[in-house]
């Protein structure tokens, strides 16, 4: 039985952020099928939960009929579970099955190797103080839940990353949601007497938010010349989180198989 693994993405209507989760996916796919010689004739796929196409129910669908795949593990490339992950995907899936009736689809929770993410973070903020010493300040960039739970990870992971740098000030904002927006996270800089920020945006690929919090930066940083910004890259530029997601699919397959046993 051939299995199928569908990477599920945000969307965008940025082209730029389209072809950034294409080749991110691809580069899952890749190292799936070249570290785990069992899923190298996997079927990899992906598509979007909204705005951009193909969508999840017409590539799932595809799959089934038109490939013959009929184990379909779906993993989002979601950072936080909230609305998304508890919610929409889900209701797609019933529909799924309902018209798939001998597909098999599991679905992975998103990304859960917090430590992994958070190593990553920090090499960021090291290849930063590497270029800038300057830099006293670090802004963590959400964007934004109303899930508890999803902002209590956010703020561990914040945690954890800036432990490793007790002399830089750190703060957090979100688009939307739970917590502090932009404008206050300013405003604590500024009176923190920050000079250098280095920005960490908890974002995957280029889009709307991503556009908004550089306007934002720079329109911040015009009315206040003694606050200067620097953004660490999208963590979707990251090759080692590519990696975490090809393990993700291999363990939570596994555990599938452990529980079906």
């Amino acid at each position: 039985m051939r299995r199928g693994v569908l990477l599920v993405a945000h969307g965008t209507r940025v082209p730029a952020g389209v072809l950034a989760a294409i080749c991110f996916a691809e580069g899952v796919a890749n190292r799936l099928k070249a570290q785990n010689p069992l899923w190298e004739n996997a079927l990899c796929r992906l598509a979007f939960l909204e705005i951009s196409t193909p969508d999840i129910y017409a590539v799932a669908t595809q799959m089934y009929q038109q490939e013959g795949i009929r184990e379909l593990y779906i993993l989002p490339l979601l950072l936080l579970s909230a609305g998304h992950a508890l919610a929409d995907l889900p209701r797609i899936i019933d529909d799924i099955q309902r018209d798939c009736p001998h597909l098999r689809v599991r679905m992975s929770s998103p990304l859960n190797d917090h430590e992994r993410l958070v190593k990553i973070y920090q090499q960021h903020i090291h290849d930063a103080l590497q270029q800038e010493s300057g830099i006293d300040a670090l802004l963590f960039v959400n964007r934004g839940s109303s899930y508890p739970h999803s902002y209590r990870i956010f703020q561990q992971i914040v945690q954890q990353t800036s432990a490793s740098f007790p002399d830089l000030k750190k703060t957090s904002a979100f688009f939307a949601g739970l917590g502090a927006g932009l404008s206050r996270a300013f405003h604590r800089l500024e009176k923190s007497g920050v000079r250098e920020c280095l920005v960490l945006p908890h974002l995957l690929f280029p889009g709307r938010l991503s556009a908004q919090l550089d306007r934002q930066l720079k329109e911040w940083a015009m009315g206040h010349a003694h606050l200067h910004f620097r953004s660490a890259p999208l963590l979707g530029e990251s090759e080692e989180l590519m990696d975490v997601y090809a393990k993700q699919i291999v363990l939570f397959s596994l555990r599938r198989a452990v529980q079906t046993v």
